[in-house]
């Protein structure tokens, strides 16, 4: 251990004065020092060893184990802090950044060891480099004693400083306290004084106003100006919550005056008081209490279940204080439960005030809110902690939105909650707001949550009468007081526009408060606009007054006549029942508005409509139309068309589509909500029905329209599709929904008729600067009937497709024209390539089947049909209900009944009777379910894919056979035929043998009745199988002159007799199998390159005699084959 020695050396350089300097025996005391000296150090070990210590610039100076420490006065600190009239928090804070502070050491410098001439060394002393090893290691051990002991003081420091700061807190607290009971004491002195002053001055006024007279007599001398500073008087009391019960007592004089200055209102509202407020008052009188904080919450409109529970909060803790119960340990925490507008927020914030008077917490309080939680996670609810210093009010306003059932930031945030609110008991009051469903969510993800929030306090909707108080408040705050209203602030016309909106009061999406201020500012905007009006015309108005229509709207009857919208859809073609529909809407509205104006109950009359109807018939312009006649009678706000699709609700997860749902529902108040092919939000969709199973996302929208869709003001969705689809969305779904949008109030948009197609046709024409001749245009709807027929005929939207298409061929057409020409002039042609058809319907029928054998009978009866068209649209008549649309094909296979029934799509196209010439071909197994109640749907798919079309159902008699779900078929298939939507817009062919069909027509009597019309095929005669077999021949390039012969053709004519005669003769299906042989025949068994194309004899003679032999084995019979050879 090296020591300071009595010896001392100063650099020159050193400032310090002597005085200053350690000299012999002195201690220096811990600190920090600004010195530039050396000190002489010797070793305890070897007394002749020394060693100088260089010190410059700040050193601290440590306690020494062995030397023990220097006196405290030898050496003073540089810029010691003074704390002479310091503030002792400031002092506290000063000692524990300074022991924070890591002081720098003194370096041992040896490098000066020498043997020194004013001291010479001694015989026996131990040389330089001896004494530097061993200084080197007891300088060591001497470091880390050192910095051992070093630490234990500063740690010793720590908790003194530590002490202290709390020492200094908890006198600041009392400071803190003491003031608020000055605060309260000063309060109360002038609560009494204001008492003491307002009996006088009561005193004063009887003296003045009572005399010897009767209480009548002094009724009729007094007027109401003189009554009234009494009365404002104790209006002013009645507000502040301070009274007497010698003021309670009624002035006579200001009653009367009131009665003579206003008309008496006999359907008034009647003022509702407050039962807490009453008792809060009587408590203030009888027992003395007072409560600034509670005051303020007693003063808010309504909100009693609230005011009720603050009372009972300061009963217990009366009552506790008085049992002498230490409430530091008892939780307060609360949660504040109520729609939007409620003033949850507000009076949270009061709440948190009123505790802090109750001593239950400090006037320390932090808002945060449930989205700032989630996104900036647990660090936002620590800072919230530190904040208020472990010790105050916490509120988190919207805290349902930290969603813990979706959001793992949530869950982490709710855990850590609960972990604090247990670890700040006592200290931390957490209060939580959010709305009703949502903070059930949010208290039941964890159960010790809710153990750990013991009061929650309900904030119930305003009642209608509330509403008008508050209404009544925004006016006056706004214009302070100086807007007068038409029948006075609490009149008639102010109570319907709180009934307006006491009506939307339900579901969770009620405003309250803010609803007020929203239809103040529509009363305000109705103002504005009459006040411009009138100032148009140089009309002197009053600014200042609100009239009636300001206040509850014009009467839908003249809104309607003065509405542009209005004017704009009686312009639309068509649509006469949807105008009917509107029409009978707005006299309902009429209707109310005047029930309104007599204060009588309205008639339920929700803006929510279905729109049925098919693609372009105009839904989506009827519903902007629809909005904006709305806004004109003043029943929306906005009038903007917001168009969603089923796809826009549904979200990723569970839970998200409903929120989706909520949020379109908010966004679109006021608006109008158009939701495009509303069926497909049903689970009745075929492809739920097949698999038997349900869309949950689905499922989940329609119960979220149900439970926030409530038909009140200011709520305008359409839900759009077409009948049969809607219905059955409807019927398997949510009840409710029905109740909501019920079909009978439903508007029906039907397709356009003809001349209405024609007219738009002829205004598109003009819109878009074309012209077409008389004839162009009947040519355009020759083509219009036809699209009729399709699955979704687009009505004005096929003109547009139409009209497109036109012009392209007119482009086409006029490229290659070397005439002049019209640019904006269109043609038939242009219209349809193939616009003669029509004209041309029997030549082309009779050239159709001109290679069909045996087919006479059949082309006559079309050529009929095709006569009855041409005569009908002559005399202006539908020929759809002339002309049969379902057949039965009877008749033995190879007969020709599938290739007619392609051929009679064509003729049918032809009349302009079916959209396509196409042939929709099925069998009975694409009409039969799996497993009961999949038959139904599967025949309507079917048919809906062949609508425009021909349906040809082969082998139709196998509905016979299956006891069950063929039956089902059946009987939906007749079903459907009887339905407009089907009726004569698709040929339907059943086709089958000839003894099926007859047991099919027997099973059930409908059939014969929906199929009247039966084509029978019969076998074809020899001769017309030779006639087919040379055709046949002929249409594979084969040269079929050798057959052509009379003599060859009359031993093909007795083969094809032969055959026929056979039981599985297949007619012309084994003619065409004939044919296809002898031409294979002829390819294998010719070795050139290039084969010669000519049917001879003895090959048809082979593939003849092949045929009948196998036939005849089939069936057991062995007779000889006569050959053809000549």
């Amino acid at each position: 251990m090296a020591v300071a020695r009595e010896s001392v050396h100063q650099s020159p350089t050193s400032e310090t004065t002597k005085e200053s300097l350690p000299q012999a025996g002195v201690d220096l005391a811990p600190g920090h020092y600004a010195l530039n000296t050396c000190v002489e150090v010797v070793c305890e070990n070897h007394k002749n060893a020394k060693a100088i210590l260089r010190l410059s610039g700040n050193f601290s100076v440590e306690y020494s184990q062995d030397a023990g420490p220097m006196q405290r006065d030898a050496l003073k600190p540089s810029a010691a802090p003074s704390t002479e009239n310091a503030n002792p928090v400031e002092v506290a804070i000063e000692k524990t950044h300074k022991a924070v502070e890591p002081a720098e050491e003194p370096e041992l410098d040896f490098s000066r060891v020498s043997e020194s001439a004013s001291h010479p060394r001694a015989k026996d002393e131990t040389p330089a480099s001896s004494v530097k090893k061993k200084l080197s290691k007891d300088a060591k051990t001497q470091r880390a004693a050192a910095l051992k002991k070093k630490r234990e003081e500063r740690k010793k420091e720590h908790e003194e400083q530590v002490e202290d700061l709390l020492e200094e807190i908890a006198h600041q607290r009392e400071v803190l306290r003491s003031r608020r009971d000055q605060k309260k004491q000063k309060q109360k002195l002038q609560a009494l004084q204001k008492r003491l002053e307002r009996l006088c001055q009561k005193e004063l006024d009887d003296d003045e106003y009572v005399t010897s007279d009767s209480e009548e007599d002094v009724d009729e001398e007094v007027s109401p100006e003189k009554a009234s500073p009494s009365a404002k008087t104790d209006d002013k009391d009645a507000e502040s919550g301070d009274s007497d019960p010698e003021e309670d007592e009624p002035d006579s004089s200001a009653a009367e005056g009131d009665k003579k200055s206003e008309p008496e209102d006999a359907n008034a509202w009647p003022a509702v008081s407050s039962k807490a407020k009453q008792e809060w008052e009587e408590r203030k009188k009888s027992r003395d209490e007072e409560n600034v904080h509670l005051d303020g919450i007693m003063d808010f409109i309504g909100l009693e279940s609230v005011k009720a529970k603050m009372l009972e909060i300061k009963t217990l803790v009366d009552t506790a204080r008085r049992q002498d119960v230490n409430l530091a340990k008892e939780r307060f925490n609360t949660v504040l439960v109520g729609n939007s507008g409620t003033g949850k927020t507000t009076l949270a914030k009061l709440y948190a005030k009123f505790l802090s008077s109750l001593e239950l917490a400090d006037e320390f309080l932090f808002t945060t809110s449930g989205s700032k939680l989630v996104y900036e996670g647990i660090n936002e609810l620590k800072h919230a902690i530190n904040t208020v210093d472990e010790r105050g009010v916490v509120l988190i306003d919207d805290a349902h939105i930290i969603r813990p059932d979706i959001s793992s930031t949530g869950r982490k945030v709710l855990d850590y909650l609960v972990t604090e609110m247990d670890r700040l008991q006592g200290h931390v009051i957490f209060i939580f707001t959010g709305s009703g469903k949502d903070m059930e969510t949010f208290m039941s993800h964890n159960q010790s949550l809710q153990s750990r929030v013991p009061f929650t306090i309900s904030f119930d909707d305003y009642q209608d009468v509330e509403l008008l108080q508050i209404l009544e408040k925004q006016l006056h705050d706004k214009f302070n007081g100086k807007m007068k209203v038409d029948k006075g602030t609490a009149g008639v016309y102010m109570r319907i526009v709180a009934r307006r909106i006491g009506r939307c009061r339900g579901p969770s999406s009620f405003g309250n408060a803010r609803e007020v201020e929203n239809a103040l500012l529509r009363i305000l905007f109705r103002q504005a606009a009459r006040l411009e009006e009138s100032r148009k015309t140089a009309k002197e108005v009053d600014d200042l007054f609100l009239t009636m229509e300001d206040i509850v709207g014009p009467p839908p009857s003249s809104a309607l006549e003065n509405s542009k919208a209005w004017k704009s859809l009686q312009a639309m073609v068509g649509l006469k029942p949807v105008k009917e529909s509107l029409k009978a809407l707005v006299h309902r509205l009429q209707i109310n508005y005047d029930r309104e104006l007599a204060e009588k109950p309205v008639v339920d009359c929700p803006l929510n409509r279905i729109f049925l109807g098919n693609p372009g018939t105009g839904k989506t312009t009827v519903a902007k139309f629809y909005g904006q006649i709305m806004v004109d009678i003043g029943l929306l706000t906005d009038g903007e068309v917001v168009v969603k699709n089923p796809a826009d609700f549904i979200g990723e997860y569970l839970g998200e589509s409903e929120n989706i749902t909520k949020r379109i529902l908010a966004s679109t108040r006021g608006k109008v909500l158009i939701i495009d092919e509303a069926y497909a939000l049903s689970d009745s969709s075929d492809e739920a029905n097949e698999h038997g199973s349900g869309n949950i996302f689905k499922t989940a929208i329609i119960d979220t329209l149900v439970a926030n869709i409530q038909g009140g003001p200011n709520e305008c969705i359409l839900l759009l599709g077409y009948r049969d689809r809607m219905e059955r969305m409807f019927q398997s779904s949510n009840p409710g929904l029905t109740r909501r949008f019920p079909m009978s109030s439903a508007f029906e948009f039907d397709d356009f008729t003809d001349d209405e197609l024609r007219e738009i046709l002829d205004l598109k024409l003009k819109q878009q600067s074309y012209t077409a001749p008389d004839n162009a245009k009947n040519v355009a709807m020759e083509v219009l009937a036809r699209a009729r027929n399709h699955r979704n005929f687009g009505n004005a939207g096929e003109i547009d497709i139409l009209l497109s298409r036109a012009k392209e061929l007119q482009q086409g057409r006029l490229a290659t024209c070397t005439e002049e020409y019209d640019p904006f002039l269109l043609e038939s042609q242009d219209f349809d390539a193939d616009f003669e058809r029509p004209t041309q319907a029997e030549v082309r029928i009779r050239d159709l089947f001109k290679d069909f054998v045996g087919a006479s009978d059949l082309v006559e009866k079309l050529v009929g049909y095709s006569r009855m068209v041409r005569n009908a649209k002559a005399l202006d008549m539908d020929p759809r209900a002339q002309i049969p649309f379902n057949y039965l094909f009877r008749g033995p296979p190879g007969t020709g009944k599938t290739t007619t029934a392609r051929r009679i799509g064509q003729v049918f196209y032809d009349m302009g009777l079916l959209a396509t010439n196409q042939v929709y071909d099925c069998s009975t197994t694409d009409l039969i379910g799996e497993f009961r109640g999949h038959t139904g749907p599967k025949t309507q798919k079917v048919f809906q894919r062949a609508l425009g079309k021909v349906l040809f159902i082969d082998e139709a008699y196998r509905l016979n056979e299956d006891d069950c779900f063929g039956k089902e078929a059946l009987i939906e298939m007749l079903n459907l035929l009887t339905k407009e939507a089907y009726k004569n817009k698709l040929v339907v062919i059943l086709a089958g043998y000839n003894d099926d069909i007859n047991k099919l027509l027997k099973v059930n009597a409908g059939l014969g009745s929906r199929f009247p019309e039966v084509i029978q095929f019969e076998s074809l005669k020899p001769k017309d199988c030779v006639q087919l077999f040379v055709q046949r021949l002929e249409e594979q390039k084969l040269d079929a002159t050798a057959v052509k012969p009379a003599p060859v053709k009359e031993r093909l004519q007795a083969s094809f007799e032969r055959l026929s005669a056979l039981p599985d003769w297949g007619n012309a299906r084994d003619v065409d199998a004939l044919a296809k042989a002898v031409f294979g025949r002829i390819l294998k068994g010719s070795s050139a390159e290039k084969p010669e194309m000519v049917a001879k004899v003895n090959e048809v003679s082979a593939e003849v005699d092949e045929m009948i032999a196998e036939r005849e084995k089939r069936n057991g019979d062995s007779c000889p084959v006569a050959h053809l050879y000549l």
